[in-house]
């Protein structure tokens, strides 16, 4: 071992090498310089010189701390004496202090509403007078941007000014829609330069932060802001009202028509620093502009339409493509994608609307990369999370999974699942099981199935590493196998022999996945117990608890044990032999098929009539329900406890 590498010094960073060097003074800075506070001297005797002299530290040493402070040493030296003190003078520290206390009175000072109300009139006025000013110096001088430059730099800090209302929205934003301010800042989103609609992107940015619906209105108590909002949050009328006079003023529109005057967004050519200084500033716009389209979003989820309707929905398609660099922005879009197609009421017709648009078709493309990505870091993790999250809600939309077997979806979530581990496979699970999921999705099971899905699929059943969650997409994922699955094709064989290959290892995960969602759920059982005992008849709600207590339930362990009893109750009515082998399990712990039973006879009182296993092949017939299944379940496996 070389024992030099451990105490060898660590490289200096870049950063360090290019600090700004210390300067040595000239002869006219010294000159200048002049000394304070220091005692004394006898200037008649020699010059001083170095040497060395052997002193009595109690008589003749002279005094370390300068202007000899008594507190030198006392006061300061905190820690036992190592340190001598700060090294401040009396008059020092007189002046620091002076200078804190100042500091602290300026930052003690709250302007009365009058004075913010003056004030705001003030930066409106001061921004109208650059508007006009601005404009009168573009005309009379076109082909000269020099003689305009400086009514630009004014009108960019009359914008920046305006940030000081978001400090009082309850009082200073119906103030913005009295002077018609909201008008004008529209109207600079579609400024020629375009640093100042960067400039109003940012302002607006700053006026619909989520942090402002949490201000307090101006002279009123929480009470009364409780009873006069209906208990809306803090200042939420206020920023709606900005909201609908920017909205009168094609808002959104405008925000769209921004997107492509960011040249590049942050894509540099390289050939020039003014260049890449430009990029740097259209990149920087564009997130101000996705953060504003958040904000505006979680404010009002109606503008979600109203955006999917527009070109912004191809810009973020265009921004997540595997061709474009990754930064910020592009993992910035992906999840204002996700937030888009879920936000709302009419999420689902957006998804479809989606789906008509190709838009599943990209989201595949932009996960393809995948196949061969071994690694990623946390940032890119997220962007394709969120990705995998859009495409896991644009399925809930019924026409979509067709759109994702065309699109060879099924394929691909195969291939990454096979040449990646971990998060990627895990969410490649989920995507599966929202494919697979409801009447539509057996094609996509019987493509999983001829794709060689079910081997790697299975790794994920009974594994300590993996979360509840995922563990209850994979047995969703079987359990939409065993129902959309034809009874005598080639793909259901090779299901059921999977569990019986291999002295039946793959059944005997999930015999103890059944268990340990029990075990689970009798210990929820018994906390629920104890909290019932606890409350009294007079305030107990029963049809609430009980309510709650389902919920508390499903989360603490019954969702994962109705899937897993559903499972095993399909495999025992399939295979003699699976139906020895779980009698035997069930026999070494002690338990019998009567709990599988009577989680079955649960799950059919509490799942709903409208859940359809399979659609009618002919409009004369029934389809198929999951009630009518547990039934036949439950009528198999009751004989033969």
């Amino acid at each position: 071992m070389d024992v030099d590498k451990l105490f060898k010094l660590p490289k200096l960073p870049q950063s360090s090498i290019n600090k700004r060097k210390w300067q040595e003074p000239d002869a006219n800075q010294l000159k200048a310089a002049r000394v304070e506070d220091v005692g004394e001297e006898d200037t008649s005797g020699p010059s001083r010189l170095s040497r060395v002299q052997d002193i009595d530290q109690e008589e003749d040493a002279p005094d370390f701390a300068p202007g000899n402070d008594a507190d030198y040493f006392i006061d300061e030296d905190d820690e036992g004496g190592r340190f001598f003190g700060g090294g401040l003078t009396s008059q020092q520290k007189r002046i620091l202090e002076l200078m804190n206390g100042a500091n602290a009175n300026q930052n003690d000072e709250i302007l009365k509403p009058d004075q913010e109300l003056r004030t705001l009139r003030k930066n409106i006025l001061r921004l109208e007078r650059s508007i006009t000013k601005n404009q009168e110096m573009r005309v009379k001088y076109p082909d000269d941007p020099q003689k305009f430059l400086a009514s630009e730099a004014d009108l960019h800090d009359a914008i920046r000014s305006l940030v000081s209302v978001t400090t009082n929205p309850a009082l200073l934003y119906p103030e913005l829609v009295k002077q018609n301010t909201t008008a004008s800042l529209c109207s600079l989103l579609a400024h020629e330069n375009i640093d100042i609609a960067a400039g109003v992107i940012e302002l607006l940015e700053e006026i619909f932060d989520d942090d402002v619906l949490d201000a307090g209105l101006e002279g009123r108590t929480e009470e009364e802001q409780l009873g006069e909002e209906t208990g809306q949050r803090k200042g939420q009328v206020a920023v709606e009202s900005v909201l609908d006079a920017l909205s009168e003023n094609s808002l959104v529109d405008l925000l769209v028509q921004t997107l492509p005057r960011l040249q590049g967004d942050g894509q540099s050519d390289g050939k020039s620093i003014a260049a890449e200084a430009n990029a740097e500033s259209d990149s920087d716009a564009t997130f101000h502009l996705l953060g504003l389209m958040e904000n505006l979003i979680s404010l009002r989820a109606s503008l979600a339409d109203e955006l999917f309707g527009s070109t912004f929905l191809k810009w973020i398609l265009a921004k997540i493509s595997p061709k474009t660099t990754y930064d910020q922005n592009k993992g910035y879009a992906a999840e204002l994608l996700c937030i888009l197609l879920q936000a709302g009421q009419s999420s689902e017709q957006r998804a479809i609307k989606f789906g008509k648009e190709g838009g599943i078709d990209q989201l595949l493309n932009a996960l393809a990369p995948l196949r061969k990505t071994l690694s990623i870091g946390d940032e890119v993790r997220e962007f394709y999370e969120n990705l995998f999250d859009a495409l896991c809600v644009a399925l809930t939309a019924t026409p979509n999974k067709k759109a994702f077997h065309d699109a060879e979806g099924v394929e691909l979530m195969c291939l990454i699942m096979k040449a990646s581990k971990g998060f990627v496979r895990l969410r490649c699970v989920k995507l599966i099981n929202h494919a697979t999921s409801g009447p539509r999705g057996s094609k996509n099971c019987t493509r999983f199935v001829e794709c060689q899905g079910l081997k790697v699929l299975f790794h994920s059943l009974g594994n300590e590493h993996v979360t509840v969650q995922d563990e209850d997409n994979v047995l969703e994922i079987i359990a939409s196998l065993l129902n959309n699955l034809a009874s005598d094709s080639v793909e259901r064989i090779r299901l059921i022999s999977k569990f019986v290959e291999k002295e039946y290892e793959k059944l005997d995960r999930l015999v103890e996945v059944h268990f340990a969602a029990r075990n689970r759920l009798q210990n929820v059982e018994v906390e629920l117990r104890k909290e019932l005992a606890q409350i009294n008849d007079e305030d107990l709600d029963e049809e609430e608890w009980e309510a709650d207590a389902y919920i508390r339930r499903l989360d603490g362990g019954m969702f994962t044990l109705q899937l897993a009893d559903y499972c095993l109750a399909w495999l025992i009515m399939e295979d003699d032999g699976i139906q020895k082998h779980v009698k035997l399990l069930f026999d070494r712990k002690e338990s019998t098929l009567d709990d599988v039973v009577k989680t079955l006879q649960q799950y059919h009182a509490n799942v709903g009539e409208e859940v359809v296993i399979s659609e009618p092949e002919h409009d004369d017939e029934e389809p198929l329900r999951l009630t009518d299944v547990l039934v036949q379940l439950v009528n198999y496996i009751l004989p033969i406890i």
